[in-house]
């Protein structure tokens, strides 16, 4: 039995995403106008709040030596628009929204997957413990990567044990 999509709505008589609704796409519209209003209030746009983590990151620890690594994906940010500190025991990420590259009145999105959003967030890094001065950052291929030694007193030492007779 060949069952015909209706009314804009499913074989179930849900609505399919994207299905035109009464001349618009409902749900992206109204994601679309969510973030339109977050963004122009300086807020988390709609989809940070539901627990995405942004930019995606590693953090590494050497087994051996205590060094901190830590990777952050930020492909479509240029350098100029990255953002790296620390005060204390955070270190402050701050990723700056990029001017738009689209010609809004030749084209338009249908789909906008990559995210050009502004982020500023910190991560925990113990400053009693890890020499932020020689911390060093590189990128390439879009991973930001975060180097950041561990302090010489706070490396593990041996200790040589006398035996007393």
């Amino acid at each position: 039995m060949n069952k015909q999509l209706r009314n804009g709505s499913g074989p179930h008589g849900h609505v399919r995403k994207n299905q035109n609704i009464f001349g618009f796409e409902l749900f992206d519209q109204v994601f679309r106008d969510l973030d339109s209003f977050f963004e122009a209030a300086e807020l988390p746009q709609a989809k940070d709040l539901y627990g995405c983590n942004f930019p995606p990151a590693n953090v590494m620890l050497d087994k051996e030596t205590k060094d901190l690594t830590f990777e952050f994906a930020v492909a479509g940010y240029d350098e100029e628009n990255i953002s790296l500190s620390f005060d204390g025991d955070k270190m402050w990420l701050e990723l700056k929204k990029n001017e738009n590259d689209l010609d809004e009145e030749k084209s338009q999105y249908l789909h906008r997957g990559l995210r050009t959003s502004s982020q500023k967030q910190y991560y925990f890094v113990p400053y009693a413990k890890y020499d932020t001065e020689n911390a060093e950052a590189t990128m390439k291929n879009g991973i930001l990567k975060v180097f950041i030694p561990v302090k010489e007193e706070a490396k593990p030492k041996e200790v040589k044990i006398n035996l007393l007779t």
